[in-house]
């Protein structure tokens, strides 16, 4: 997973190749969901929040399973996030 590893050396900025993560989400293209679920194990936040909102972008319903694992995170703002990235899953 040399993407994977990529998004996480640029997790400051969330830029890949001139892409944002969120923007990547907008493609819509489902191919990146396995890419994104990884990133939900960082304990880096930004990283975190940032793969929630793609995989919601995304709104592959392969992610619910893995989504509803962070519904009871201890962060508000990942529970926020997690919220409304599974209400975007076609």
């Amino acid at each position: 997973m040399r993407l994977c590893a990529a998004f996480k050396c640029f997790s400051k900025s969330f830029n890949f190749l001139g892409i944002s993560t969120p923007e990547i989400g907008e493609f819509k293209d489902k191919r990146a969901t396995d890419i994104f679920l990884s990133l939900l194990n960082e304990n880096n936040e930004d990283i975190l929040c940032a793969a929630i909102d793609a995989l919601g972008k995304l709104g592959d319903r392969k992610a619910e399973k893995y989504l509803l694992l962070l519904v009871s995170h201890k962060s508000p703002k990942i529970r926020s996030k997690v919220a409304l990235a599974l209400g975007n899953l076609e």
